[in-house]
């Protein structure tokens, strides 16, 4: 497998759960969080939950198209880029904490049979290399983790 490639396996299983540096994991900031408080905008600028959690999914399962074909499935126009509470109130939240957990597995799953080398591969198609995806995903789960944490703090 390789050091780096172990190194952002484990960075990307501590934001879910394990001891971090930061002191924060997804784990801690979505306990206490249920179908009652998941869907609400606590502040009309701010995402509930529920947005951040669909959100972080659709991002994910991107990532995995990308390292699969080099395509991508969602954009920052898509509409699965920002579901709306309407249309994530027809998941129940336990629903939608089941597919981050899977994304999740997914993505670490996938990244266990790479390497290092595989790191420094492009993309089919792109000029990014594929530990340019990695390193993005980590700082976009460490980002929305600390929206969640602003949300929290509202409701």
């Amino acid at each position: 497998m390789g050091v780096l490639m172990e190194s952002y396996i484990a960075q990307i299983k501590d934001l879910e759960g394990a001891e971090t540096w930061l002191d924060e994991t997804f784990d801690k900031k979505l306990k206490g969080i249920n179908d009652k408080n998941a869907f609400i905008r606590p502040v009309k600028d701010l995402h509930s939950v529920a947005e951040i959690v669909s959100h972080l999914i659709e991002w994910r399962k991107s990532l995995l198209s990308i390292f699969k074909t080099g395509k991508r499935t969602v954009s920052m126009d898509s509409s699965e880029n920002w579901k709306t509470n309407e249309e994530l109130k027809k998941e129940s939240w336990k629903d939608l904490l089941k597919k981050l957990k899977a994304t999740q597995k997914d993505i670490i799953s996938f990244l266990s049979e790479k390497d290092d080398k595989w790191l420094k591969q492009k993309k089919p198609g792109g000029k990014d290399i594929f530990e340019y995806y990695v390193i993005g995903l980590i700082q976009h789960d460490v980002y929305h983790l600390g929206q969640i944490g602003i949300v929290r703090k509202y409701l």
